[in-house]
């Protein structure tokens, strides 16, 4: 059962925690009050932004890292070319503006560089694309809580929504099929045009958890 949840329900010393906050927003009420709740403690925000409303529009204008699908995005900015309605929605200078567009990749800007950049999706089999949303935006915000650049960011959500919607060739399904880091090392090494410095990030990552595993 869907339960709203209010300001009150976070503590500022469970925001302060967090390197990042992600909101998830697809319906009303809007997160609005809790997004300014998060930037007046000084914590960047990540959205995943759906709800066509006034107030999901409300609610992206306080997002640091904005991450909408491309029907979000058309809507929004009365645009049908996602590359437009990508530029459109970054006209505010926040850290990073995402259009996912499925199979045709995604497309972004920073608030550097009013540019718009499409990376096309990995070429994998789809056996479930269920939840590959989902696996970018997580896959996003550790990068992010990590310092990727957004190159590698971008690159690193793609990876774990493709390695995702592949399921192991079909082997998996479901929470099964979410994407380990070996998972999304396995995926890029064969593309010579990623950084290795992008590769040895993904594994620090992976050497610092089997670390905190053992020692736990």
């Amino acid at each position: 059962m869907f339960r709203p949840v209010s300001p009150d329900n976070l503590a500022d010393s469970l925001i302060l925690s967090a390197e990042l906050v992600l909101l998830d927003h697809v319906a009303d009420p809007a997160l609005t009050e809790i997004a300014k709740k998060v930037r007046n403690l000084g914590v960047p925000i990540l959205g995943d932004v759906e709800g066509r409303s006034e107030s999901a529009l409300q609610l992206a204008g306080l997002i640091d890292h904005l991450i909408v699908p491309s029907d979000f995005a058309r809507w929004a900015s009365k645009s049908i070319c996602l590359e437009d309605a990508c530029s459109h929605l970054a006209q505010t200078k926040r850290a990073a503006t995402v259009v996912t567009a499925g199979s045709d990749g995604c497309y972004y800007s920073s608030g550097a560089n009013n540019s718009i950049t499409h990376v096309p999706a990995f070429k994998v089999e789809s056996f479930d694309t269920n939840g590959c949303g989902d696996t970018f935006h997580g896959a996003f915000a550790l990068a992010v809580a990590r310092n990727f650049s957004l190159d590698h960011t971008i690159t690193f959500a793609s990876a774990a929504a493709a390695v995702k919607a592949s399921g192991a060739n079909g082997a998996k399904r479901g929470w099964n099929a979410l994407p380990t880091l070996d998972d999304i090392i396995l995926l890029l090494r064969p593309y010579s045009d990623h950084p290795s410095a992008l590769l040895e990030r993904i594994a620090n990552i992976a050497m610092d958890q089997s670390t905190r595993a053992t020692t736990s």
